[in-house]
């Protein structure tokens, strides 16, 4: 899958200030965290699709499920998606997995 489709499916909206006025008002946001006992380090959250959350999750990435919404805690700022190390691993890894690569 090319880097700019897995962006446009599964990069839904950048929430950061989502997330910041759920911790003010739900003291058990983080009992949906995955992969960390805190968002420390996160520097983005972005609203992603359940199945994609459990594919970040599996590559150890920061993701909180809570509400019926998934979010994934991005480590790195300041560089477009298109560039993100971790999109790009996942991009790759459906390329080949659902055989377009070949």
């Amino acid at each position: 899958m090319e880097i700019r489709e897995l962006i446009d499916r599964t990069m839904l909206h950048e929430q950061h200030e989502v997330i910041r006025e759920l911790k003010k008002h739900d003291s058990t946001i983080w009992q949906g965290l995955m992969n960390s006992e805190s968002d420390t380090g996160v520097k983005e959250w972005w609203l992603v699709p359940p199945y994609f959350a459990g594919m970040l999750s599996i590559e150890e990435e920061i993701v909180l499920c809570k509400y019926d919404c998934c979010w994934w805690g991005r480590q790195v700022t300041g560089q477009p998606l298109t560039r993100d190390a971790v999109l790009r691993r996942l991009a790759k890894k459906m390329w080949v997995d659902y055989g377009e690569g070949k």
